[in-house]
């Protein structure tokens, strides 16, 4: 099979596979939050305040759909807006405490998800996977510095 006939059969399964995992997801979770949000609140916590521009970046999305997100956490009180204080046009966000209470009960449930789904696969289709997805990740790296 050609590459291209490959490539966009990966790309088929890879988007069904995430799609699956989002719906799964949105069913078993009743905070009405997206599994994006639960990444957002993890990244927050892990890396304390952190800039939009960062957060795009470790969330691989736009700034703009970091705006989206963090307002829907901010109106329920999970994250805070803050202006630096030296330069005003640099905004911060941060977790709040309810964040932090709210990111660990997510976390509980997405470990659930992702443990059911990978109980299913032999221990070496696993490694196959993240070294398959490490060289994939590799390849890209190496092709964006051309």
């Amino acid at each position: 099979m050609p590459y291209h006939e490959q490539s966009h059969e990966i790309h088929t399964l890879f988007k069904s596979l995430m799609k699956k995992v989002g719906d799964a997801w949105n069913r078993d979770n009743d905070t009405g939050l997206s599994v994006t949000h639960y990444r957002m609140l993890h990244a927050l916590v892990q890396k304390g305040k952190q800039k939009v521009a960062e957060l795009a970046e470790c969330l691989q999305v736009t700034p703009g759909a970091v705006t989206g997100l963090a307002d829907k956490l901010i109106e329920r009180g999970y994250v805070v807006r803050n202006r630096d204080q030296d330069d005003r046009r640099v905004v911060y966000l941060a977790v709040t405490p309810q964040g932090r209470t709210l990111k660990d009960a997510m976390e509980e449930k997405h470990q659930a998800l992702y443990g059911r789904l990978f109980e299913q696969l032999p221990e070496t289709d696993i490694a196959h996977l993240k070294r398959i997805f490490g060289q994939m990740i590799d390849a890209v790296n190496r092709i964006e510095k051309e």
